[in-house]
């Protein structure tokens, strides 16, 4: 671990103790968030805009919203986005409102 500039958690929620441990040894502990329906990554952390316990921001090619919120806030992810697959990049549509 004396080498590792920095590490990418996704998959599962990481606890705030875990972020604050790693931060502690000097490394940066960048999450994202994706889903196998959109070909991997939406969203992810990058250097200089990093916020803990926070995805990062969308990734070129993604629109996202939570929608249904509670009072807290919490909800449900919508999103669109376009992939590059065969066939030039077409778009590809989920979650429509």
């Amino acid at each position: 671990m004396d080498r590792c500039r920095l590490a990418v958690v996704g998959a599962a929620p990481v606890t705030m103790e875990t972020l604050r441990y790693f931060q502690s040894i000097n490394i940066p502990l960048y999450e994202l968030f994706g889903m196998s329906e959109c070909s991997g990554p939406m969203t992810v952390s990058i250097p200089g805009h990093v916020v803990s316990g926070s995805c990062g921001i969308a990734m070129d090619g993604t629109e996202m919203k939570i929608i249904n919120e509670d009072e807290e806030g919490n909800g449900e992810v919508s999103s669109n986005f376009t992939t590059n697959r065969e066939g030039g990049g077409r778009g590809v549509e989920v979650l429509r409102d």
